[in-house]
């Protein structure tokens, strides 16, 4: 027994450590050794304890020994897969070390795909385990871990496409338009794209152009993008959507958005692109955790200073119009030096990966791809920027051309305004509220350089993005600027105007569909990330989540309601009475008169429970 449930523990330690691995569990780990060695170990005391000579007795009894021999075949079995993959990451450990070489990057893409190749051929060509002899809990063990291998080969599959279409990236040559979104002057669910540049990536290496100021690329984009006739109606007028380069991100929809500046470049002497990326400073910040620090103008740039030196201390220091051009090639040299350290370093591929996860997950990167392949990679790694039907997302976006968004404060509250009135509350009210701060020291392009709005006065273009379905949308506070949707979403845009050292807010009232149970709150990628109060739950939005609606928290107690109770338990007692007249006349010696007696009870019971129903529905 004791054997038996050290195999159990074993594995099941093994599985739970398996099913918890993310990208995050290998950051700060020995490696890739450091996460699968002792899943792998796991797996080999198990087998070793399943072979051991103290169970070889039992093997001669009838039944037990085909337990025994049916765990020690399971056990085998996985030993097997075990040892396989443990043969497979020896080349992809190697590959690891040398993505600085020529070649580097694609060599780790062709290991890794040849190690996914390995253990599905070794799935493949395992036999299953004989599960005829097998009893009780073993024989569910049994029969689990054959579908579970099955669903394995699945994901291993879908694995081994996804890492073919990283590797055709790799080998290239792939154009890639890469925005550089800036967090200090946000728009909807991502920085404003000041600044652009082309990384053609072939062979693993990157070779980038000098970026570029995206407001010079108006004069020579030839027409206008193809824009969804929705967005069109509530932004061109206002921020001459689907041409001007700088307000295109007003919509969080980024692989409509992708789309957008993919036809915007296609319209400019850029030409055509392979991928559109939007990439941010703590993006960037993230890259540099990776690759270690740059060195630009004497200046040391690393993952912990990244953001301040360049929200912040740029400004501050290269704040005057004058410098401009100054402060760009700043901003523009500390990407470039990114890009040729990810091409001459031997990066740690896997803690790039997980860096980027967690950045894509804040929204700080966003992908759009010309082919369907690469797109749904972008989609599997969470950095397609695609909202849902649940999706919420409340954008204080930048109006007053300046550079505050580094010190604002957001907030939003979303209560149920229907709870006196209905048990399942459908009518909510938003309330989104901005803080602006004292800043000192302070620069004009921190302030702001446009001539409509004051010096200090923030001016913010909120928009609510809401689930489908929602409706009856009324402003309660602020000045209504459009009502649309976007993509499966419902927008509400208003404007806000919030002088230096106060806050300020707006508010709408809206109704959702009786199915919408939950919200999926979208990140704003802002520098300081916005609280939202959800009912009685309270979140900051660096990441998705997923928060019931207040409808569920406003549930209201119902009145007692003493005589439908009574008729319940009154019926209750008639199903008792029905089992002990079924056992009376149903027992050796049958009781007539007493199954009788219970009949007529029961009867009786049941023309008073309905009495009282009667009485309930009437008072």
């Amino acid at each position: 027994a004791y054997q038996l449930w050290a195999i159990q523990r074993d594995l099941t330690g093994a599985e739970q450590t398996v099913g918890d691995l993310s990208l995050d569990s290998f950051e700060g780990a020995d490696g890739i050794r450091g996460v699968v060695d002792p899943v792998l170990g796991a797996i080999a005391d198990a087998g070793g304890t399943a072979r051991s000579p103290l169970l070889d007795p039992l093997t001669v009894i009838p039944v037990v020994g085909d337990q025994v021999d049916g765990l020690r075949d399971l056990t085998g079995r996985l030993d097997e897969i075990a040892s396989t993959a443990d043969g497979a990451l020896v080349d992809v450990e190697s590959a690891l070390g040398a993505t600085g070489d020529a070649g580097g990057k694609v060599a780790l893409t062709t290991a890794a795909i040849d190690a996914v190749d390995a253990i599905r051929d070794e799935l493949a060509s395992g036999v299953p385990v004989d599960t005829t002899s097998l009893i009780g809990p073993l024989r569910s063990a049994a029969v689990r871990f054959d579908e579970r291998l099955d669903e394995a080969d699945t994901e291993l599959s879908v694995l081994e496409d996804r890492l073919a279409v990283a590797k055709d990236l790799l080998i290239g040559p792939t154009d890639v338009l890469v925005l550089a979104a800036n967090n200090a002057e946000v728009r909807a669910g991502m920085g404003m794209h000041l600044s652009a540049g082309i990384v053609t990536i072939e062979d693993g290496e990157f070779d980038s152009t000098e970026f570029f100021a995206t407001g010079l690329l108006l004069g020579v984009t030839e027409g206008r993008a193809d824009v969804p006739e929705e967005l069109e109606a509530m932004y061109r007028r206002i921020w001459d959507f689907g041409r001007e380069w700088r307000t295109t991100s007003t919509s969080p929809n980024f692989p409509v958005v992708g789309s957008i500046l993919a036809d915007l470049a296609a319209r400019t002497p850029i030409g055509e692109v392979d991928l559109v990326l939007s990439i941010d400073t703590p993006a960037l910040a993230e890259l540099l955790e990776a690759t270690g620090p740059v060195t630009v103008e004497d200046r040391t740039i690393d993952a912990d200073n990244a953001v301040d030196v360049l929200l912040r201390d740029n400004y501050l220091e290269l704040g005057d119009p004058s410098q401009t051009s100054e402060r760009r090639e700043l901003q523009s040299d500390v990407a470039l030096e990114i890009f040729d350290a990810l091409t001459e370093r031997n990066v740690d591929a896997i803690e790039l990966a997980a860096g980027l996860a967690s950045a894509a997950e804040g929204r700080h990167v966003l992908g759009w791809a010309a082919d369907a392949a690469v797109q749904d990679l972008f989609e599997a790694l969470g950095a397609d920027g695609a909202l849902s039907e649940r999706s919420l997302l409340v954008s204080f976006q930048n109006a007053s051309a300046s550079k505050r968004d580094y010190y604002t404060d957001t907030h939003v509250r979303i209560v149920p305004l229907d709870t006196e009135t209905s048990a399942l509350p459908r009518r909510f009210r938003a309330v989104a509220t901005l803080d602006n701060p004292v800043v000192d020291p302070t620069a004009p392009y921190v302030d702001s350089l446009n001539r409509f709005t004051p010096v200090g006065v923030h001016r913010a273009f909120v928009t609510f993005t809401l689930p489908e379905g929602v409706t009856d949308i009324e402003v309660v506070n602020g000045d209504l600027s459009s009502i649309g949707t976007d993509g499966p979403t419902t927008v509400a845009n208003l404007w806000l105007r919030v002088p230096e050292g106060t806050s300020g807010d707006v508010a709408i009232d809206f109704t959702v569909p009786d199915d919408l149970w939950t919200f999926e709150v979208l990140p704003s990628a802002r520098i300081r990330p916005t609280t939202y109060e959800i009912g009685p739950v309270t979140i900051v939005d660096d990441e998705p989540t997923v928060v019931p609606t207040p409808r569920i928290a406003a549930f209201r107690p119902q009145e007692a309601r003493p005589l439908e109770a009574a008729a319940l338990a009154i019926l209750l007692m008639v199903a008792i009475l029905h089992v002990s007249r079924s056992r009376r006349l149903n027992a050796s010696e049958p009781d007539v008169d007493g199954a009788a007696a219970d009949a007529r009870l029961a009867r009786a019971l049941v023309l008073f429970a309905l009495a009282l129903v009667f009485l309930s529905a009437t008072t």
